[in-house]
């Protein structure tokens, strides 16, 4: 049955380069995402989006503003609605789960801009760096955490 689920991740941001990591799930492995994850019930978007950073890069991030909220159809049917945020690194080096993912690297833009759109995982990612390139973040206290 299909679903509705609600994923947070970010554009992790070091020396105008950004984190990339590369899926390992079989119907999507090879292919190259932003670091994000499910929300869990109970968690709220901000604590959520730091979590998944952490668990898929090893990186203490800050979060600096929402690039904007994106809507698909996952391949298996389910509506997906994501929370992308600006984030930038507090501390840690870049590392990944073996298992879990095949690879993490840093991107230029230039290196996103050059990478076929087939080795890409959602094709709303080139939408969200245009978004953040325009510098249009909505501030974090716009998110009404009221839970």
């Amino acid at each position: 049955m299909a679903e509705i689920k609600v994923i947070c991740g970010a554009v992790v941001l070091k020396n105008n380069k950004f984190v990339m990591v590369q899926e390992s799930k079989e119907y999507c492995r090879g292919e190259w995402n932003l670091p994000l994850g499910h929300l869990e019930l109970g968690e709220d978007i901000l604590k959520a989006t730091i979590r998944e950073v952490k668990e898929e890069t090893n990186l203490d991030i800050k979060l600096e503003g929402l690039i904007g909220i994106y809507e698909h159809r996952s391949r298996q049917g389910h509506n997906i609605v994501k929370f992308i945020f600006k984030a930038s690194v507090i501390k840690g080096e870049l590392k990944f789960k073996e298992g879990e993912l095949l690879d993490a690297k840093w991107f230029s833009y230039e290196d996103f801009d050059k990478m076929p759109l087939n080795k890409i995982r959602t094709k709303d990612i080139p939408k969200v760096l245009a978004d953040l390139r325009k510098g249009q973040l909505i501030d974090l206290k716009m998110i009404n955490l009221s839970m």
